[in-house]
């Protein structure tokens, strides 16, 4: 197989890039609505409208802006920003899951529990 020169490298690059961007264009209205669900319905994040075509959502003292439209051109930093929402929206599914699965634990516990264990217990 031939080596690739310095500027077909280049160019091979930049096509990957083009095609993750139209990916990323394509998938954006249903991942930014998704995202917008999300936010709104939480009380971790604060979700304000700036006008009609941005949102700015504010968590962890990070705040990030979110278009409702994109634009033609590549744009690292709000492939990012959706990114770092959806992260943050994870954890906080995890999290949740978590004490759930704590609370399952512990119900069972309490269940193993004779009447006069959770008499001495003040339970």
């Amino acid at each position: 197989m031939p080596r690739m020169t310095k500027e077909q490298l280049e160019q091979l690059r930049l096509e990957q890039e083009r095609q993750t961007w139209v990916e990323f264009v394509k998938n954006y209205p249903y991942r930014f609505a998704s995202v917008l669900y999300q936010t709104m319905r939480r009380n971790e994040f604060q979700v304000q409208s700036l006008d009609s075509t941005r949102y700015e959502i504010s968590f962890n003292y990070t705040t990030v802006t979110l278009p409702v439209v994109l634009d033609e051109e590549y744009n690292q930093t709000l492939v990012w920003h959706l990114e770092q929402v959806e992260q943050e929206l994870e954890l906080i599914k995890l999290r949740e899951e978590e004490q759930e699965r704590q609370v399952q634990v512990r119900r069972a516990a309490l269940a193993k529990l004779s009447d006069e264990e959770r008499r001495l217990l003040g339970l």
